[in-house]
């Protein structure tokens, strides 16, 4: 799954639409007409690939331009299983989880929240989810939703296969 969002200014006034695409069989995607109508356009390409390490790429681009290529190099990402812990130390099951960013060293890769829906899993009935988009050392980040609040959790990501997002402090 790719996303897209795109940021402009038309008449100076702020507007963030979000899109997506999935890739073809061979891992090619396309965003039809990508290009600046008016002043400059900003946008945020998202790669979510099963298996693969979840990357993105910020670009901008000037008046009257088409954006260039965006090319993707995925590496293989490991399957782990997050447990969501809440306050009390008890599993939240039917929880709403959302990969928000994943940072290596330096580099950081995000996602936006107007496309949150398109990172977000529900946790089985012992608060469990799996998630293949990381690899150790990354950090996460995750946004859980409890009780109509969105909560931030940021996790270092172990060798362990199973792993916590806690909440709170444990």
């Amino acid at each position: 799954k790719v996303v897209l969002i795109h940021k402009s200014w038309p008449n100076r006034k702020f507007q963030m639409e979000n899109d997506v695409t999935e890739t073809d069989k061979d891992g090619n995607y396309v965003f039809e007409d990508l290009y600046s109508s008016g002043g400059n356009n900003e946008f945020l390409v998202t790669v979510f690939a099963e298996g693969h390490e979840m990357q993105s790429e910020y670009v901008s681009i000037k008046a009257k331009k088409k954006a260039k290529s965006i090319d993707f190099k995925l590496k293989a990402a490991k399957t782990i299983t997050f447990q969501v812990i809440g306050e009390d130390k008890k599993p939240l099951a039917d929880t709403d989880v959302s990969l928000m960013k994943r940072k290596t060293g330096k580099k950081e890769y995000m996602l936006y929240p107007i496309s949150v829906s398109d990172a977000t899993m529900t946790t089985d009935s012992e608060g469990k989810i799996k998630i293949s988009y990381l690899n150790e050392n990354d950090l996460a980040g995750f946004v859980v939703m409890v009780s109509e609040e969105l909560v931030s959790v940021d996790v270092k990501i172990t060798k362990e296969d199973d792993q916590v997002i806690a909440l709170g402090k444990q």
